[in-house]
């Protein structure tokens, strides 16, 4: 069990000692949380076992993303969801690039293709 399983094992036993974690380490557990939901998301959806990413190694070929939804883009952009939920429909003329698992949809966070779109969508070039 590498060190970051053991915090989290440690804060899922006693969830009170998050309020001494140091501001510096919430981003990494977040980040280790992120990582560990999109396993068991992939594990949900395929229902097959999904190898563990190593700690620092990249998620698939070449970069890990954060697999996100409607409401947490909305958010993280600060716009309503029903204008993130209107701008994925497939009617649109420049859709945003997400995933589609049947009626979920989900966002790709970091990734190159969700960057152009916001790229293409800059004022000011």
């Amino acid at each position: 069990m590498n060190a970051s399983t053991q915090k989290l094992a440690h804060i899922l036993r006693d969830p009170n000692v998050l309020d001494a974690l140091p501001m510096q380490e919430i981003p990494v557990l977040r980040g280790e949380l992120a990582k560990l939901d999109n396993i068991l998301f992939l594990r949900m959806l395929t229902g097959t076992k999904v190898a563990a990413v190593p700690s620092g190694a990249p998620f698939g070929d070449q970069q890990q993303y954060e697999i996100i939804d409607s409401h947490e883009l909305a958010r993280r952009w600060n716009v309503p969801e029903t204008w993130v939920r209107e701008c994925v429909r497939k009617r649109s003329a420049d859709a945003i690039p997400c995933i589609r698992f049947g009626r979920y949809v989900r966002f790709e966070w970091g990734s190159s293709q969700l960057e152009a779109w916001c790229q293409r969508h800059r004022c000011g070039k």
